[in-house]
């Protein structure tokens, strides 16, 4: 295993790439949703960040909500610090979305450019988690972007189906 901080141990790897998952499939559920029109106003732009946004929310009460299972208590300043940042790549999963889908909405780029690249991104970022699993396990072998790879058409299908079954 690579060396990491000192409050970087497996479980908060593991806390923080649960997160980065569960976000990335939420907002390219949202992102499948969207038509080209949507783009050429503020609409996909509102909804990727909302997505973000209440997704985030979400994850933070179900951590809060766990601690009083296992603790009986509230969790401490410092454990719900640790929380929202444990929490951060669901936030941070609908930022390079919303910032295309923007260029989209201002005419930098054609709002079906601005889309499909919302979408290639969100995939792509699921993608290379497995490279990144595999370094923070000392593997760099074709198996870790194989498993990315994997783990990208998972997300995206995971992504459809809510989409199907929602929208």
């Amino acid at each position: 295993m690579t060396q990491t901080a000192p409050d970087f141990d497996l479980d908060t790897a593991a806390s923080r790439g649960s997160a980065f998952v569960y976000g990335n499939i939420l907002v390219l559920a949202a992102l499948i949703a969207l038509t080209p029109e949507q783009v050429a106003d503020p609409t996909a732009v509102a909804i990727v960040l909302g997505t973000g946004l209440s997704t985030f929310v979400a994850h933070l009460v179900g951590e809060v909500v766990g601690d009083q299972i296992r603790e009986g208590k509230e969790p401490s300043r410092a454990r719900l610090r640790r929380h929202v940042r444990n929490s951060a790549p669901i936030a941070s999963s609908a930022s390079i979305p919303a910032v295309l889908l923007a260029a989209g909405w201002l005419g930098w780029l054609p709002a079906v450019w601005a889309l499909a690249a919302a979408q290639t991104v969100t995939i792509g970022r699921v993608g290379f988690l497995g490279a990144v699993i595999g370094h923070y396990h000392g593997e760099r072998s074709v198996r870790a972007i194989v498993s990315g790879v994997v783990l990208a058409l998972l997300c995206a299908v995971a992504a459809a189906l809510k989409w199907l079954l929602t929208h």
